[in-house]
């Protein structure tokens, strides 16, 4: 009979065993993704957006998030480029292929200006800005257009491609939202 217990015990033994293993292997994963919550809230957040300042409109640089943000490549569009040249020769123009030409760091809050054209050069404003762009190590692309049709109380109105995407999908969401209660 003593045998029996001895077995029953190195079962049991065996069996809290496995259960901590099993326990230690879910809350390493639940560590492991709380690790990339945290990652995911505290990163740099990349915002491209062109303003109007003192006249002239401006690509502006921003980082919303709240970590440092490292930029090891910027490129613009050749041909938004060489249209600037053309209209405004070489002053802005080679500030922006030095823009692109240099790693660029932002702190967390902080945004960067740099001139495109003056309000009133209407040659830019049909030419698309494409911005490519790379930080932590993924490949990011903007399309902008300014778009001279919704001015506005001396404002322009300035859409992204990120913003058409997003206000189709809103779009969407409406529609399957009246769909789903009962509407056509």
């Amino acid at each position: 009979m003593t045998d029996f217990w001895i077995i029953l015990s190195a079962v049991g033994t065996l069996a809290m065993a496995a259960a901590t293993f099993i326990a230690l292997r879910q809350n390493k994963g639940q560590l492991d993704e709380l690790k990339r919550q945290w990652h995911e809230e505290h990163k740099a957040r990349i915002v491209f957006s062109v303003e109007i300042h003192d006249s002239f409109f401006c690509l502006k640089i921003e980082n919303t998030g709240k970590s440092v943000a490292n930029l090891e490549k910027i490129e613009i569009n050749k041909d938004f480029l060489d249209k600037m040249f053309e209209v405004d020769g070489e002053f802005r123009k080679s500030r922006l292929e030095n823009l692109c030409a240099n790693p660029l760091r932002i702190a967390p809050g902080v945004s960067k200006c740099y001139q495109l054209c003056s309000i009133h050069e209407n040659e830019l404003k049909s030419t698309p800005i494409k911005i490519t762009f790379t930080y932590d190590g993924v490949m990011h692309t903007e399309d902008f257009v300014i778009n001279d049709y919704e001015y506005i109380r001396y404002s322009w109105i300035i859409e992204s491609g990120t913003e058409k995407n997003l206000r189709k999908i809103e779009e969407q969401l409406r529609k399957i939202e009246k769909i789903q209660n009962g509407g056509s």
